[in-house]
C-alpha cells in the first residue's frame, strides 16, 4: 500500500514513532549491514536509510489505518475499496465476504511488515541472517567449469577425495540452466553464496536503473558424498545507487506536496518506498508481489541462490 497524502497525526502513529525511536530499534537491529563505501557498503547511506526506515513505519501505519475502513459506507471507505482494487484487484463489493476476507489479508500483510520494521520479528527474521547491501558490486563472476565449488562456510566441496567445480555440484548445475552463471559473494563480504543469474545481472544488476532486489539463499555444506542442504535460509537485500539518486521526491512530505491532478504513481512515490518494498519481500518472501504484481514495477529477484 502506498501513501499518497500525509494523514493527521494519530495516537497509533505516535506510539509507532516512540517504538521506532525511543526503544532504539534501528536498521542495524534488522540487518547485518555491509560496511564501507565500496562493494555494496552502506556507510555513506546510513543516515538516509535511517530516515527511510522511519518513513516505512509511518507509511505502514497510515496504510493500516486506511485498510481497516474497507467496509465502511463512507467516502473514505469508497476510496479504500478503490485503492484495494487498483493495487490488489480486490473487487469493490463491501458487503461480500470474499472481498472483505481479501482486504483483511492485505491488512494482515501490512501489519506483519510493520511489526518487522519495529523490531518485533527478530526471533524469526534474524539480523544475522538478513543482509543489507547498497550496490550489487559485491558479487564476483565465476567460471562454473573451472572454479572450485564452495559451500556456505567458504570451504571447497569434495567428492571421492577430490575438489569439484561449480558445475559438478548437482544443486548448482541445476541453477546454471538457461544461460545463467554463478556470481559469488564470499570474496568481498561475509556471506558465502552463489547468485545464479544472467551474465548482465548479478554484480552488474545496479549498473542500470534498477532500484533494488531481495534474494533468498539456501545453504549447502560438505556431505558424505558431496554437497547436502543445511536448512538455513539467508536473505540479501540490495539497494541500488539509483534508488538514492533518481528524480522523485525525497520524502512522503515532499511527495504529498507535489501531488496534483494527473500526477503519475511513479512520480508520487518517494525514494524511501524502495526500502519499504523490499521489506515486504523480507517478511513475505521473494515471490510476494512478484513480476507483474510488483507495485510500481520495482525490480526484485526470484532467481535461485545457493551458498
Amino acid at each position: 500500500m502506498i501513501k499518497f497524502q500525509l494523514m493527521a497525526p494519530s495516537l497509533s502513529l505516535t506510539i509507532l514513532f516512540l517504538v521506532g525511536i525511543v526503544s532504539g530499534v534501528e536498521l542495524k537491529d534488522l540487518f547485518t549491514i555491509q560496511p564501507g563505501v565500496t562493494h555494496g557498503g552502506c556507510d555513506a547511506r546510513l543516515s538516509v536509510l535511517d530516515d527511510w526506515h522511519q518513513e516505512a513505519i509511518e507509511s505502514l501505519d497510515s496504510a493500516i489505518q486506511a485498510a481497516v475502513k474497507y467496509s465502511e459506507k463512507s467516502d473514505t471507505g469508497k476510496r479504500v475499496r478503490k485503492a484495494m482494487f487498483s493495487f490488489f484487484k480486490i473487487t469493490d463489493s463491501p458487503g461480500g465476504a470474499a472481498s472483505i476476507a481479501a482486504a483483511k489479508e492485505v491488512e494482515n500483510n501490512l501489519f506483519e511488515v510493520q511489526r518487522w520494521f519495529n523490531g518485533f520479528l527478530q526471533s524469526s527474521i534474524k539480523a544475522a541472517d538478513t543482509f543489507l547491501f547498497c550496490d550489487s558490486d559485491f558479487l564476483v563472476l565465476k567460471d562454473p567449469a573451472v572454479d572450485k565449488a564452495l559451500d556456505y562456510q567458504g570451504n571447497g566441496i569434495i567428492v571421492n577425495g577430490n575438489p569439484i567445480t561449480i558445475s559438478q555440484v548437482p544443486e548448482y548445475a541445476n541453477d546454471l540452466k538457461g544461460g545463467d552463471v554463478p556470481w559469488w559473494s564470499g570474496d568481498r563480504t561475509s556471506v558465502n553464496g552463489y547468485y545464479f543469474t544472467t551474465p548482465d545481472s548479478g554484480g552488474r544488476f545496479c549498473n542500470s536503473k534498477n532500484l533494488g532486489l531481495t534474494a533468498t539463499l539456501s545453504s549447502l555444506k560438505q556431505g558424505a558424498s558431496g554437497a547436502q542442504p543445511v536448512g538455513t535460509l539467508v536473505q540479501d537485500v540490495v539497494m541500488c545507487p539509483y534508488a538514492f539518486t533518481r528524480r522523485v521526491p525525497d520524502s512522503y512530505a515532499k511527495a504529498s506536496a507535489a501531488i496534483k491532478a494527473g500526477t503519475s504513481l511513479q512520480a508520487a512515490v518517494p525514494k524511501s518506498a524502495t526500502l519499504l518494498h523490499e521489506g515486504f519481500h523480507v517478511v513475505h518472501g521473494t515471490d510476494f508481489l512478484q513480476g507483474d504484481s510488483e507495485i510500481c514495477k520495482q525490480p526484485s529477484s526470484n532467481k535461485a541462490l545457493k551458498y
